[in-house]
């Protein structure tokens, strides 16, 4: 496999150490962020494969993963919308796709932290698991890669997903995954550069790049290089799997086709509030893969058809939290949540990426939400001003 490792490659060093870490710990947990996504679940599969060949023990650790790509019913899975978490002190744990406590809930927080180690593999920026993050946040020389410090927290947020960085972990590391390994990793990127306006695909399901993935030569030669290791068949799977907003019910086509017509604007930001207890919502089984999908295909398509709006972000309720999806097409969104956080809420639990992310507020009692979904608001309304 070629790839232009210009783009941040792990150095050698810092691989081994990794490696050496995680392949000889007494048992490994493989965390993933909650309401885990295909970018998530595609490196933790991945990560689990390769332990599992070294026989290392382990499992991971997710939430509402039902519908990401390769999840299985049985084995090494542990979901924590569904079974509790073990009791015992955990031995090492690995965070995977993320690094910030406002992305697991408390339970999974306080179980990292009684962990003997902790190591992290993310591309996110807002990281605060350990006290001592410090992203690449740039581009890097390879003289400037090797030069950095040996951590067990290694992110990367110039990477455009976390897939990626494990793609360069077993490059690094001379490792050679199976077909269904590349197609989960291929997965996750594709999915995670969908979401953050790099690709899309066609009526015929043929990738087209975008000018944010154009200007960006480094992961534009590494999804092409994903893709050489995977015949058009293989490919074509990974797509079809991800293209949901092609197969849906009457029902979710209704809701799809209601969003529009819900948004409220206040300053440059578009927004729709689902209720708890909304029966439509109910009645499509509440935050699902195909309800996320046309979530965010309403948040893409609104910031493309409302010029004057720089965000547009969804409210909805979950199994036990209420939640804001956003996206950015100014790259707002972390300097918005920022900006909440001093003048409104400095317990506000948000983060993600620059022109994507998402929060929570662990509660469904109608004055909590309530009172959360107005400081959003009025921080938007203050901040675009």
């Amino acid at each position: 496999m070629n790839i232009n490792f210009q783009a941040n490659p792990i150095s050698k060093k810092q691989a081994q150490f990794l490696n050496q870490k995680l392949v000889n710990a007494n048992y490994v947990d493989i965390i993933c962020h909650s309401l885990t996504d295909e970018d998530a679940m595609a490196s933790a599969k991945a990560i689990q494969w390769y332990l599992k060949k070294q026989h290392t023990p382990q499992r991971i650790i997710l939430n509402h993963g039902e519908d990401t790509w390769g999840y299985p019913h049985k084995g090494r899975i542990l979901d924590t919308a569904v079974s509790e978490l073990p009791k015992e002190r955990p031995d090492t744990v690995l965070c995977i796709d993320f690094s910030s406590t406002s992305r697991i809930s408390k339970n999974v927080i306080d179980y990292i932290k009684q962990a003997k180690k902790i190591f992290c593999i993310d591309h996110h920026e807002d990281g605060d698991i350990v006290p001592d993050i410090h992203p690449i946040t740039r581009s890097l020389s390879q003289k400037e890669i090797d030069a950095l410090p040996i951590t067990n927290i290694y992110v990367d947020t110039s990477a455009k997903s976390c897939s990626g960085i494990v793609m360069r972990l077993f490059k690094t590391l001379g490792i050679t995954p199976p077909v269904r390994i590349w197609q989960q990793l291929f997965c996750g990127m594709t999915d995670d550069l969908r979401k953050n306006h790099c690709i899309k695909y066609n009526e015929t399901l043929n990738p087209i790049k975008l000018e944010l993935m154009n200007k960006d030569q480094y992961t534009s030669d590494l999804y092409s290089a994903i893709e050489s290791e995977l015949f058009p068949k293989e490919r074509e799977v990974v797509v079809k799997h991800l293209n949901v907003l092609a197969n849906l019910s009457p029902d979710e086509m209704k809701f799809k086709e209601s969003l529009p017509t819900r948004m409220k604007k206040t300053a440059k930001l578009g927004y729709v509030v689902i209720p708890d207890g909304d029966k439509e919502w109910a009645n499509l089984g509440g935050d699902n893969k195909k309800t996320s999908a046309i979530m965010g295909n309403f948040r893409l398509n609104a910031l493309e058809n409302n010029p004057e709006l720089d965000s547009v972000a969804v409210f909805y309720p979950v199994k036990d939290a209420y939640r804001i999806s956003i996206h950015s097409k100014n790259n707002n969104v972390l300097k918005l949540f920022d900006y909440v956080k001093e003048k409104f809420n400095p317990d506000l639990q948000a983060g993600g990426h620059e022109n994507r992310g998402g929060g929570y507020v662990q509660s469904l009692a109608p004055h909590i939400c309530e009172k959360w979904v107005n400081e959003i608001l009025k921080g938007a309304e203050e901040f675009y001003k």
